[in-house]
């Protein structure tokens, strides 16, 4: 059974409502924290490319035993910013760290990745562009040492990463690493979502029950002293 609300109850509950927004309207924000102003290094983010910088190339011999093994990952060279603690004058120096990763392209129905922004896209015979970065070569930071939190010591594009990819993915198959990389993550993201919209459906089902039940047991007398209330008129005196 539907219930149908007084006219005048209706105005009462807009007015207070149009009060109540207007009223949060002229409260002051809350403050607010900025990650960038915070102490110690801050992570500004990452730039990717297909080409090294001078110096650091990569083995040419083990980026082709790797194309024909793993024809999947692709060397990526990152360029990897931070800004260093506030210095005496306020400032923040931006300081970028040069390190090789590994990008995989995800070629599998089903796959909702966006492709990685890669600047210096070679013209001739580029390599697929990545949709996932699966790592990024580095030695381990001590973690009691200054700066534990930023990258660690730099790694080459050589034969002990052709190694550590044939360990990593060698004894993997196609299905295991597309289960591992997209089905498992979009599963665990759908039941998460599916667990949200039924903790709020229920919420909302027993909220609209206990207001029902409570309307129910509102006589009309008590309605007109609380639209009263709402709209500011002087309460009649009780007989």
């Amino acid at each position: 059974m539907s219930l149908i609300l007084p006219d005048w109850l209706v105005k009462a509950r807009q007015r207070r409502e149009r009060a109540m927004a207007e009223a949060a309207r002229q409260l002051a924000p809350p403050p607010i924290t900025v990650p960038s102003e915070a102490p110690g290094w801050h992570e500004v983010g990452m730039e990717f490319s297909y080409t090294p910088p001078a110096g650091f190339e990569a083995d040419s011999g083990m980026v082709r035993a790797l194309r024909a093994e793993f024809p999947d990952l692709v060397p990526l060279w990152v360029n990897w910013i931070f800004k260093k603690p506030v210095d005496s004058s306020g400032a923040r120096e931006e300081v970028c760290f040069g390190r090789w990763a590994m990008g995989r392209v995800v070629d599998v129905p089903g796959a909702d990745y966006e492709p990685l922004k890669i600047t210096n896209r070679p013209q001739v015979n580029p390599p697929p562009q990545p949709h996932l970065l699966e790592a990024i070569f580095q030695r381990r930071r001590p973690r009691n040492q200054a700066g534990s939190d930023l990258p660690g010591a730099y790694v080459p594009m050589g034969w002990e990463v052709y190694h550590w990819v044939k360990e990593t993915y060698g004894a993997k198959s196609v299905k295991e690493i597309k289960a591992a990389k997209v089905d498992r993550p979009r599963a665990r993201k759908e039941a998460a979502e599916e667990a949200v919209e039924a903790e709020e459906q229920y919420i909302q089902d027993e909220l609209a029950g206990f207001i029902q039940r409570k309307l129910e047991t509102i006589s009309d007398v008590q309605w007109r002293e609380i639209a009263d209330r709402d709209l500011g008129a002087t309460p009649r005196p009780q007989r």
